[in-house]
């Protein structure tokens, strides 16, 4: 649901309020502790006061538009690089990039048929004789 009311610049600036109390409460963490508030969707989608379909609805204009993919580029930044850093679990990264921004592994590829093709080597077809 989406708060008609709203402009998109009163949507940016609640969005610039979300990641300034989540900078603030993690300015206090050293580098190696766990992060007090990553960034997350769900965090900024509770500040704005919209569900995820109001907030994909908010594409429909360039100002909207543009609004969506900086805001979701920057959590999503932000996950990928604590995670490498070891600030946010790489399990819990993995299911926010997934869940949140569809990143998928890359072995999950299956045939049109849904069968699995498995090629051994040279090497590997000589040993299984």
């Amino acid at each position: 649901m989406i708060n008609r009311r709203r402009t998109i610049e009163q949507y940016q600036k609640l969005a610039k309020k979300y990641f300034a109390e989540c900078d603030e409460a993690n300015g206090a963490c050293n580098e190696k502790a766990p992060l007090a508030k990553p960034y997350t969707l769900s965090g900024l989608l509770c500040t704005l006061g919209i569900d995820r379909d109001g907030f994909k609805s908010l594409e429909s204009t360039r100002n909207g538009r543009m609004f969506v993919r900086n805001v979701l580029t920057k959590i999503e930044a932000f996950i990928e690089e604590n995670a490498l850093s070891g600030r946010i679990s790489a399990a819990a990264a993995s299911n926010s990039l997934k869940y949140s921004f569809g990143w998928n592994d890359k072995d999950n590829k299956t045939a049109e048929n849904g069968s699995i093709s498995i090629s051994l080597s040279d090497e590997a077809k000589k040993l299984g004789e």
